[in-house]
């Protein structure tokens, strides 16, 4: 497995792992992106 360049690729990444290879689709990446973005707005403003 290749090193994940930022915090989606990592989820992404560990779903391939637990799903026997199969990854995020394109929703659920636009979904990971989302509580992502949401995740590092609120640490910002704490």
């Amino acid at each position: 497995m290749k090193a994940a360049e930022s915090e989606t690729e990592l989820v992404e990444a560990f779903l391939a792992h637990v799903r026997n290879g199969e990854g995020a689709d394109e929703a659920e990446t636009d979904l990971i992106r989302d509580v992502l973005d949401e995740h590092v707005a609120a640490e910002v403003t704490a």
